[in-house]
């Protein structure tokens, strides 16, 4: 297998880490195929630009980062009871 197969992700995938590197580190395998397809892809370049005005913009309009992993938590533990 080649390098640039182990690297090359799917846009979903690249969304996924985007959204996830603020709340947690990325491991250096994600990071390294983030970073790839960052390079290449210009329609997750402008998720990734507009996803970080949007969090700023919440930053600004809440004061605080809102804390999606609690809120995930409270969602799936309503929808299982």
């Amino acid at each position: 297998m080649a390098l640039t197969d182990t690297l090359m992700i799917h846009c979903r995938k690249a969304t996924e880490l985007v959204e996830r590197r603020d709340l947690q580190p990325l491991s250096m395998g994600e990071r390294a195929g983030l970073w790839f397809h960052m390079r290449i892809c210009k329609y997750c370049q402008a998720y990734s630009m507009q996803s970080e005005a949007i969090d700023l913009w919440m930053e600004e309009r809440v004061g605080t980062r809102v804390d999606t992993v609690a809120l995930e938590d409270r969602i799936l533990t309503r929808l299982k009871g």
